[in-house]
């Protein structure tokens, strides 16, 4: 990837997104819910807010960093800090559900289809899509819903689906599209606690 066909020209380390996400917390009266809840304000941050736990976990699994570059088609690029040798890839990242909802109706092909809806005709060459949900993966069929996402036609190389946990307070990225082997799905993990040691 060179790094003059990228349209993005800064780019920010998960520490530096978190730099910027608590600067702007604080213009809310400390008060995080109100980011997510004025999302279209807010827009481009919550983006690399997600990206910044889902290039984390990319470093405990693979041991390579990517930096966080905001662009508005995709949402994200994600790339390398060697100018020279410089790999990325640009990444759309869609919230599944609203920030509020405690709660999923369990269909899951409505759900999916909802995806397609939005994401289906997104082409941006070799990319992935980055679904984020907040809702517990107790609470939350993980092999039924990857395995819908697989009866559909994607522009997209792959699509992780990133799961928040508040109790075990971590992140947990499912490779949702291509799976064929919907009992062994393949997954990384960010945990705030346990894998601080690796956030750059």
């Amino acid at each position: 990837m060179n790094s003059q066909d990228l349209p993005v020209q800064k780019f920010y380390s998960p520490e530096g997104v978190r730099i910027l996400f608590e600067k702007t917390v604080k213009t809310e009266n400390n008060n995080i819910d109100t980011i997510f809840q004025l999302k279209n304000k807010y827009k481009t941050l919550i983006e690399m807010w997600y990206a910044s736990f889902f290039v984390s976990a990319i470093k405990k699994k693979f041991g390579k960093e990517y930096y966080i570059g905001s662009s508005d088609f995709p949402d994200v690029y994600l790339v390398t800090k060697d100018e020279k040798d410089r790999e990325g890839f640009p990444v759309e990242i869609m919230q599944l559900l609203d920030y509020n909802q405690k709660k999923f109706d369990d269909n899951y092909k409505k759900l999916a289809d909802k995806v397609f809806r939005k994401k289906g005709d997104k082409n941006y060459g070799k990319s992935s899509l980055l679904l984020v949900n907040r809702l517990s993966s107790k609470e939350f069929n993980v092999s039924e819903f990857i395995k819908l996402l697989n009866q559909k036609n994607w522009f997209f190389e792959r699509i992780w689906l990133g799961i928040f946990r508040e109790n075990n307070r971590d992140w947990t990225f499912f490779e949702a599209y291509p799976c064929s082997n919907f009992n062994n799905i393949g997954r990384m993990n960010y945990n705030f606690k346990d894998d601080k040691k690796i956030f750059f």
